[in-house]
């Protein structure tokens, strides 16, 4: 591959990262700490969920890992899709990130925290309702949600 000429193998590396699609739908975890409260300049509090506050989703851009030429253009392909390079603990290597979409990705509630994904919203409004603060409706964040099976059956 290193005998090739130059042009031919940058074009081979523009077009390994175009079947890297990053745009399909991906899970996300939900977590506690998301709902959030706003203020309205017109004095009104709204409770949203803030998916800034998920973790971002893992991307697979293997070129980035092949070596010192391909991962020259995989950084440039990452940083044009604003995805981030970080250190990952659990790993204990790189990897790269994207932000959650709501509009796109399903927000996965397992069964262990469906109780906080349900409970988290209510206690804030009744909290504020409790101090004489009025909240506005329930918002639209995320368009798909994913519940486990388990919690859908009568066992």
């Amino acid at each position: 591959f290193s005998r090739l000429p130059g042009e031919l193998r940058n074009m081979i590396w523009e077009l390994a990262l175009l079947d890297l699609v990053d745009e399909k739908p991906q899970l996300c975890f939900y977590r506690a700490g998301c709902w959030v409260t706003e203020l309205s300049p017109e004095g009104h509090f709204s409770l949203t969920f803030d998916h800034k506050r998920l973790h971002p989703i893992a991307v697979s851009v293997p070129l980035f890992f092949v070596n010192r030429e391909a991962r020259s253009y995989a950084r440039a392909w990452i940083q044009e899709r604003g995805l981030q390079i970080r250190f990952d603990k659990e790993t204990q290597c790189l990897g790269i990130y994207r932000p959650v979409n709501p509009d796109r990705d399903t927000l996965y509630v397992p069964e262990a925290r469906f109780e906080c994904f349900q409970d988290e919203p209510a206690a804030l409004k009744h909290g504020f309702r409790a101090a004489g603060v009025r909240i506005s409706g329930w918002p639209r964040s995320f368009m798909r949600l994913a519940f486990p099976a388990a919690l859908f059956s009568n066992d």
